[in-house]
């Protein structure tokens, strides 16, 4: 469900005997604020794979040797250590090399059948992994790809996308099947299908409990379906649905061949992807990637794979974190921005939201949450308020006080209800139950779902804290007060 905090929802508190006046101030127009808690969130992986280090066995016992020997059991090693790392650089080049020939071999298959881009290259990218780079300029709002849906891979009800990739893997229905299932790596990202009972049991206590919840349906359509099927494969087609699948805009989520190597960036992503109908009535649209600026031969081909990342999200959606939020919320129903904010971090054509990131010492500041808050605000204010505020420095003034009348009241809004987003996207018994599953859980996911919460309840009381002081500020000086 969609948590969204409006002036029905919002029960905020008359501090200091408050006056109807304050009251219906605090009420009025409040900002929606949402928090995703069970909208699937299908995007593609990276293609990176991250594989956990096997453990180490247990030492040898020590014996006694000779010095010579000992020169000469250093000197084997080293020959063996660097035959090794020979091998395995050149198996993981030969592998990745395998992966983007197959992948160029999968686009000219899907031109074939409809697809169309510009000149595309699949290569190695500065981070690891394979990515997409164009090979021509592109200019900026030009469809660098577009995909028919009739080449997607599609379920057939809910729960079922795992499914049919699975029954293509078994027995390909097409030539454009067969290549893609060529493109797709054997092992799984550290995804949340990857991982252990523990990680789940973590992870059905938090706000991405539906995607427990949603793989065990899969698992289940799995079983019934194809009890052949080995634990193993069953995992490996719900890893790939859940770390690549396109939420789409025909029914249920799609797998879309060649996008789902798109990498992402949650900084400066450079394509926007979109679904367009083509007929509607018959089912027919396109996935389609869309330059967000002007791109220079070898740039690669990103984009933010859902709208308000958190570590958590990233990590049991996708199996990495790639520089995320502790916690994230996004906010609709604004706005466009007009590029004023463009200079400070705040794109005009990204859905506003708050990100909160919390210090080495696991706290957030007040500075730290009139920054999280600035985008928002800024889409609030009018053009005469928006020039004053980045003219002012007030987006970076040591405190929510100082501004105009008509600023503050906007600044008192937004304070309120994204203070109550971030309270009812977890609760006070979720958390609690959290902590008993903390250690058993993996360290990473741990760390991200503890970070998430503690930057949620920091955020609750903090920005209501504001609240009331930017009320209290106005209230003494009304008129008459």
């Amino acid at each position: 469900m969609h948590a969204t905090f409006t002036a029905r929802n919002s029960q905020l508190q008359n501090v200091d005997g408050a006056d109807a006046r304050r009251h219906a101030r605090a009420h009025a127009s409040l900002l929606a604020i949402q928090v995703v808690r069970s909208a699937p969130e299908y995007r593609p992986p990276m293609a990176r794979i991250i594989a956990k280090p096997r453990p180490k066995p247990p030492p040898p016992a020590r014996t006694r040797r000779s010095g010579k020997a000992l020169l000469v059991r250093a000197a084997v090693l080293g020959l063996v250590a660097a035959l090794v790392g020979v091998w395995t650089r050149t198996r993981g080049s030969s592998g990745e090399s395998r992966r983007a020939a197959d992948s160029l071999a999968l686009l000219a298959v899907l031109v074939k059948h409809g697809a169309t881009h510009v000149p595309l290259a699949v290569g190695p990218t500065a981070y690891g992994g394979l990515g997409i780079k164009v090979s021509a300029p592109v200019e900026k709002g030009a469809v660098i790809f577009s995909l028919p849906s009739s080449l997607m891979v599609k379920g057939s009800g809910q729960a079922t996308l795992p499914l049919a990739l699975a029954r293509e893997r078994l027995n390909p229905t097409s030539e454009h099947m067969a290549a893609y299932l060529r493109t797709l790596p054997a092992e799984c990202p550290p995804c949340l299908a990857a991982r252990s009972a523990a990680d789940l049991a973590l992870a059905s206590s938090t706000l991405h409990k539906w995607k427990a919840t949603l793989l065990d349906s899969e698992l289940k359509a799995l079983r019934d379906a194809l009890p052949e099927l080995s634990d193993a494969d069953r995992r490996w087609a719900t890893c790939m649905k859940m770390s690549r699948a396109f939420a789409g805009i025909g029914d249920g989520p799609v797998l879309m061949p060649f996008l789902d190597l798109l990498n992402h960036d949650g900084e400066t992503p450079s394509s926007v992807e979109r679904g367009r109908w083509v007929d509607r009535d018959q089912g027919v649209w396109v996935g389609e990637v869309v330059a967000k600026r002007d791109l220079l031969p070898g740039d690669e081909v990103t984009y933010e794979y859902v709208e308000s990342p958190s570590r958590a999200r990233l990590l049991t959606s996708f199996g990495h974190e790639m520089g995320a939020p502790d916690a994230s919320l996004a906010a609709e129903g604004l706005p466009d921005g007009d590029g004023s904010g463009d200079a400070i971090g705040c794109p005009s054509d990204a859905t506003p939201r708050t990100e909160l990131r919390l210090d080495g010492s696991g706290k957030l500041s007040g500075a730290a949450l009139r920054a999280a808050t600035k985008c928002v605000r800024l889409r609030l204010y009018s053009k005469e308020e928006a020039a004053w505020a980045l003219r002012s420095g007030h987006f970076d003034a040591p405190t929510w006080l100082g501004a105009p009348p008509s600023v503050l009241e906007k600044d008192s809004r937004v304070a309120a209800n994204t203070a109550m987003g971030c309270a009812q996207a977890q609760s006070d018994e979720q958390r609690a139950g959290q902590r008993g599953l903390l250690g058993a859980a993996s360290a990473d996911l741990a760390a991200a779902v503890a970070a998430e919460g503690d930057a949620l309840a920091q955020c609750a009381a903090g920005l209501r804290e504001a609240h009331f002081e930017i009320e209290a500020h106005l209230e003494r000086r009304a008129p008459g007060s």
